[in-house]
């Protein structure tokens, strides 16, 4: 008795006619008869219901070597060749990624068992896998960038001839540009600008007032007006980062409303100016879903009695 992928069990002769026979490129069962489709590139995908999904996915082209591009279909470049006999040519081209190797992504299927697809960095994923990652976006409440970063060198996994990835990174992009301006000025008001760990060669953060004001401080996504906004410092590695169970409609900003020439008047006397914009950047109170129903104040400096005041003169929502 032969044994193949540990699991299924072949006579002698079964297995020597399955190792010459014409196998699907994504399922690994023998082909009887025709196949999905009689495009060059697809002989070798078989009929079942999930195999001819993804082959509709799948890049139609045949490489100059002979072999079919792995990639995704509609891409403006091919992928270089998976095959095991082509990287061994040229490892350089695909990082001595072959077809069998695992996606960087789910690590639970070959880069063949699925269209893939080449990020910037070079290192290669399913193109479902990367897509889906990119648009569950983060998976705490806490906003952070981990997402769309390649998982192997951690740098932004940018794919410029997938349109739709691209779309989806530019809508990332604007919102971490966002968040940056409004972290490194928030450290400037906190006074961590003058962190000992900005201007100690010897610490990660030397001369790197970005990323530390983006790790340092932490920013949520408002579930009503979808703006993000300054929640409060990061005094631990784990807060708020996926660990914990939230809902997002808790995740609110509550905006003063100035209803009253008396009330914009005692405001602007009590709290200053900067409380007349009406946005998440002066937003006065958190409703703190995930931390028990209280409010909490974040975004100004306010002394008890201001908050007092505050809570008992302007109606908010």
């Amino acid at each position: 008795m032969c044994i193949r992928d540990s699991h299924i069990a072949f006579t002698c002769e079964d297995f020597k006619s399955y190792q010459g026979a014409r196998k699907c490129r994504y399922c690994k069962d023998k082909i009887e008869g025709a196949g999905a489709s009689s495009l060059p590139a697809f002989l070798n995908i078989c009929k079942k219901a999930d195999c001819a999904a993804l082959m509709q996915k799948a890049c139609d082209k045949v490489l100059a070597c002979g072999h079919s591009c792995f990639g995704f279909r509609g891409e403006t470049k091919c992928l270089p060749c998976l095959n095991e006999e082509c990287v061994k040519k040229n490892p350089a081209l695909t990082r001595d990624q072959k077809e069998d190797d695992y996606c960087l992504v789910c690590y639970t299927s070959g880069l063949g068992d699925s269209p893939s697809l080449m990020p910037e960095c070079g290192h290669l994923c399913h193109e479902d896998c990367l897509m889906n990652r990119i648009k569950k976006r983060w998976s705490g409440p806490r906003i952070t960038f981990s997402f769309c970063e390649c998982p192997a060198c951690r740098k932004w996994a940018s794919v410029p001839n997938h349109p739709e990835i691209t779309k989806e990174m530019k809508l990332i992009t604007t919102l971490y540009e966002e968040i940056k301006k409004k972290a490194l000025e928030r450290i400037k008001f906190e006074g961590l600008d003058k962190d000992k760990r900005l201007h100690d060669p010897a610490d990660k953060f030397y001369n790197k007032p970005e990323e530390y004001a983006m790790t340092r401080l932490c920013y949520y996504m408002c579930f009503k007006c979808k703006k993000p906004y300054f929640g409060g410092l990061k005094n631990c590695e784990n807060v708020n980062e996926g660990a914990k169970e939230f809902k997002e409609e808790d995740l609110v900003v509550v905006l003063v409303f100035l209803q009253a020439v008396q009330e914009e008047s005692w405001i602007v006397q009590n709290m200053g100016k900067n409380l007349l914009n009406l946005n998440a950047d002066f937003a006065v109170l958190l409703h703190n879903g995930f931390a028990g129903e209280q409010l909490i104040f974040v975004n100004l400096a306010l002394t008890n009695k201001q908050k007092e005041i505050m809570l008992a003169n302007v109606p908010f929502q």
